[in-house]
């Protein structure tokens, strides 16, 4: 249903298994929607916060100036318990699987600052653009 694109490498994959970044470690992109994925603390779990382009809350401004807002209530968190037996492609197929599921389950979000609703679907079936 959704055309994701990944930023985040086989040897980065292999590395998040046996190492901990503390830090961001890629992301996974889907229409005008940005998942990033972090290791930020001791159980080398990974984080992936949902950033949504094109809403101007203040929240964040990233190449030419242009306005994304992170949402709270879309994500997820992997432990490496159950990412450390897959392969990448493996663990590629169950994180789309979950961030289709998260997108549509939620369908939209209120922007915090402005109180207007976002549709999540709708910023999913957006062209890419990378901000």
């Amino acid at each position: 249903m959704y055309k994701f694109v990944w930023d985040f490498s086989e040897d980065t994959f292999e590395r998040c298994k046996t190492k901990i970044a503390y830090d961001f470690v890629g992301n996974v992109r889907v229409g005008n929607i940005c998942f990033d994925i972090t290791q930020i603390d001791d159980d080398a779990a990974l984080w992936v916060d949902c950033y949504v382009g094109g809403v101007d809350s203040g929240y964040g401004y990233g190449k030419d100036m242009y306005p994304y807002d992170y949402v709270n209530s879309v994500g997820m968190v992997i432990s490496r318990a159950l990412y450390e037996n897959m392969s990448r492609d493996q663990f590629v197929e169950y994180v789309e699987k979950e961030l289709t599921k998260e997108i549509n389950d939620a369908k939209t979000y209120e922007c915090w600052e402005t109180k207007e609703t976002i549709n999540l679907i709708d910023k999913a079936n957006e062209p890419l653009r990378i901000w």
